[in-house]
């Protein structure tokens, strides 16, 4: 079965939230000792808000072997075979607006902290050998520009996520 869970390529939401999320805003540690009351009490809870670096937003499908990936196999297509975006320079990033808002949503209504967005962006295809004209036009980032503040703003004015 495939299905989305807004993940963020450089920082899967399953290993991060495993590995640091979790622990910080929800108190629960994985493979880490048994703590008592009092120590749990002590490490849950310092953070003020989410601090957030994105770059895109992958598919997933169960059966992965890599577990700092989740578990899972990271796609851009999706089951019919259309892609999620319009692929970057990189290999791993498509540019998904739709994706992002799933993300903010899913990282505020897990946490319920403000969310600082501190790092996105896309590198367009070919730049290097597209004519002068049209890399100064930049339909691309703006086109990738448009299309995250719009999600951004939906998800602030629609969604109620505080970002």
């Amino acid at each position: 079965m495939i299905y989305n869970l807004r993940l963020v390529r450089c920082m899967s939401i399953l290993a991060c939230n495993r590995r640091h999320s979790q622990p910080c805003l929800l108190g629960s540690h994985l493979r880490l000792p048994v703590f008592t009351a009092e120590e749990i009490q002590a490490i849950t809870g310092p953070s003020d808000f989410y601090r957030m670096n994105t770059y895109t937003m992958n598919l997933c499908r169960a059966g992965g072997t890599d577990e700092l990936q989740g578990l899972v196999n990271y796609m851009f297509n999706r089951p019919d075979g259309t892609q999620l975006g319009t692929q970057a320079n990189c290999s791993w990033l498509q540019d998904y607006p739709e994706g992002f808002r799933q993300l903010l949503n899913y990282i505020w209504n897990r946490y319920k902290h403000p969310i600082y967005v501190t790092e996105n962006g896309f590198c367009v295809k070919n730049e290097s050998s597209k004519p002068m004209e049209d890399v100064l036009r930049d339909i691309d980032h703006v086109n990738y520009f448009r299309g995250i503040t719009a999600a951004l703003k939906t998800a602030v004015l629609d969604d109620c996520v505080d970002v």
